[in-house]
């Protein structure tokens, strides 16, 4: 079998050129790919596991070919990387990519070349990281302020929901099923009613009591004083088998018609 594997983790990056670049790999060598394997926005961060490669992983057999965009789709960090690639070897999988132009097999110069180009990119991320933080710090310290701007939002989401929103709290509709119904949660509507002064005084909603019957102790014990009063046993002998009075079995007897038969 021959897998094409892609990895897109940010909006920037390109699902296509990765797929085309891999499927132009697989025609120079011959090949057609069986089946793609991709992870949909999902960081190079978190273990194979928690993505679509360790499913591929998992059915992998001796033989089989991974064509990837580079080493760096398997991983951001380089022992996360080395871990996969040896899983690979020890499996007997073969791993070609495009960009990089690497060829894993079950030899030192694979796997050389597989830490090489791995350390390469750690320590290249790492620099941007640093020189990012560096950027940030001089801001700060130019007394730049950073993040967003405070104030209010110019746009809501709940614009233009104004009506409804006013019309259901008459209704006496909370605020929880009210952002239940129009996909957001019940702060958020309050924040947006409070913002926009819409009246907001009309009480708590109504909820319904369900009252359930009362079944009294008597009952409860309904099948076996039947059978005992049809069965003609007295009514001292039941209300001692029961615990309970003589007056409330006779009163039981007289509510479900049931027939003293013997008792007396």
């Amino acid at each position: 079998m021959t897998y094409g594997y892609l990895r897109v983790s940010t909006d920037q990056q390109d699902e296509n050129n990765q797929k085309v670049g891999v499927d132009e790999k697989a025609k120079r060598m011959g090949l057609v790919i069986d089946e793609y394997i991709i992870d949909h926005g999902v960081s190079g961060t978190k273990e194979p596991e928690k993505r679509q490669l360790g499913k591929l992983m998992d059915k992998l057999k001796d033989g089989d070919l991974i064509i990837a965009s580079e080493l760096s789709r398997f991983g951001r960090s380089m022992y996360m990387v080395m871990r996969i690639l040896e899983f690979f070897m020890k499996n007997g999988v073969k791993v070609v990519t495009v960009k990089d132009n690497y060829e894993l097999g079950d030899n030192i110069q694979s796997k050389v070349l597989a830490f090489a180009f791995s350390l390469a990119a750690e320590i290249e991320r790492d620099l941007i990281s640093r020189r990012t933080r560096e950027a940030l710090a001089r801001c700060k310290v130019n007394g730049k302020k950073l993040g967003r701007r405070p104030g209010p939002n110019k746009t809501h989401k709940l614009d233009g929901q104004e009506e409804y929103i006013h019309e259901s709290l008459k209704n006496r509709v909370s605020k929880k099923e009210i952002g239940d119904r129009l996909g957001v949660c019940g702060k958020t509507v309050s924040r947006f009613v409070r913002d926009k002064n819409i009246p907001d005084n009309y009480g708590s909603p109504r909820i319904k009591r369900v009252i359930k019957p009362r079944v009294s102790r008597v009952e409860k014990h309904y099948e076996k004083i039947k059978i005992l009063i049809e069965a003609g046993i007295t009514y001292e002998k039941i209300s001692e088998a029961v615990g309970f009075s003589r007056a409330a079995i006779t009163k039981f007897c007289q509510k479900h018609g049931i027939e003293k038969g013997g008792a007396v």
